[in-house]
């Protein structure tokens, strides 16, 4: 099922971006995410940034990345709730190593 998201990344360039970030950001990994919007995000990614096919506002076909992110404090892994962000919302990641 295709979703609409605020932004698709649609040009070879932007693709080809979108899956080298999937690539680099593993399950499991201590990282600080960077956002857009200035917030900075400490905890473990949930699991491998998962590949979407979307669309946007516009109409126009894309893809993206939805990310689960396990803050301190929010036990994710044993059914609480996680942070859900599109990889569109992230500025950078910032690896932080073990924890």
């Amino acid at each position: 099922m295709t979703r609409i998201v605020p932004r698709a990344f649609t040009t070879p360039d932007e693709t080809a971006w979108v899956r080298a970030q999937v690539e680099a950001l593993p399950a499991n990994a201590r990282v600080a995410l960077h956002l857009h919007d200035g917030r900075r995000l400490v905890g473990v990614m949930m699991d491998r940034a998962q590949l979407q096919d979307v669309v946007d506002a516009d109409g126009r076909e894309g893809i993206n990345a939805l990310l689960r992110f396990n803050l301190p404090g929010s036990d994710a892994f044993a059914g609480g709730t996680g942070l859900t962000l599109w990889l569109h919302e992230v500025d950078h990641v910032e690896p932080l190593g073990p924890g």
